[in-house]
């Protein structure tokens, strides 16, 4: 998208399209925070609406929006940890399962090859089945969304 607008336009109609873009995915998200105050769960629509908002901009790849993906990304962490703190039930067994994905990328940012994150112990797949099953993920996830 970023090399279509750049060769249609010149470098003042840019400023215009940058900032019409900008003002567009700002209202995008007031009308998703808006729509989910009327929501009976309000996190939930937050945090799947920013996760794809996120998603999107980021296969955009457009450098004005950089700013904004950041602030929704950061949305989309405080509504999903909000809703995992503040429900009993969901809280404890995500709370688990977030705490071993975050983890997993913090090996991973620590330089660990993806294919060897499996070998640490607290990070294999029977630590991950462990997780699963002693919390019965599955029921909870079934049963609240």
């Amino acid at each position: 998208m970023e090399k279509v607008v750049q060769a249609s336009v010149g470098d003042g109609d840019r400023q215009q399209v940058d900032a019409a873009m900008v003002s567009m995915a700002e209202t995008v998200l007031a009308t998703v925070r808006r729509i989910a105050a009327d929501c009976k769960h309000t996190e939930v629509v937050i945090f799947e609406n920013c996760y794809f908002l996120k998603d999107r901009l980021a296969q955009l790849k457009v450098e004005c929006l950089k700013p904004f993906r950041d602030t929704v990304g950061v949305g989309y962490k405080q509504s999903l940890a909000h809703y995992v703190s503040s429900n009993i039930e969901v809280g404890k067994p995500m709370e688990r399962l977030g705490t071993f994905f975050d983890g997993v990328e913090a090996l991973l940012h620590a330089g660990t090859a993806a294919d060897e994150v499996g070998f640490q112990m607290s990070y294999s797949k029977q630590e991950v089945w462990h997780i699963r099953t002693n919390t019965h993920i599955r029921t909870h996830i079934h049963t609240h969304t």
